[in-house]
């Protein structure tokens, strides 16, 4: 019943991707162990997801195409891959020519990776 984090990009295993990232916590408990012997028990909270398949990521990004480069942009700006993240602002203001915050991002992106921020 919980809804997904949002992807980040990272590397794993040498391949760059954006990612789910999934923090789990495991709490435990112990006792009689100052002396060296005794139990110690340890829980996590129930872990659900529904079977997905790659579709699902698919149909996520083409339900908002500007939004996956947006995301695609941040994560590459916060990698210092400023070319990579004026690369995916710059598809993005395709899908969403009219949006200030797209176009401002992009505009903080060329001026990190100097590029000029002059239309073409």
């Amino acid at each position: 019943g919980w809804s997904p984090p949002a992807p980040k990009a990272i590397v794993y295993r040498g391949i760059q991707a954006a990612f789910r990232l999934i923090k789990l916590r495991l709490f435990v408990t112990a006792d009689g162990l100052h002396g060296g012997v005794g139990i110690a028990h340890g829980w996590f909270g129930a872990i659900e997801q529904a079977n997905t398949m790659p579709e699902d990521g698919m149909a996520e990004i083409f339900a908002d195409p500007a939004a996956y480069y947006v995301q695609i942009g941040d994560d590459q700006l916060a990698l210092a891959n400023d070319a990579r993240a004026v690369e995916a602002y710059a598809r993005a203001l395709t899908f969403a020519p009219n949006d200030a915050e797209i176009r401002a991002k992009l505009s903080r992106a060329r001026r990190l990776a100097g590029v000029s921020d002059a239309p073409r």
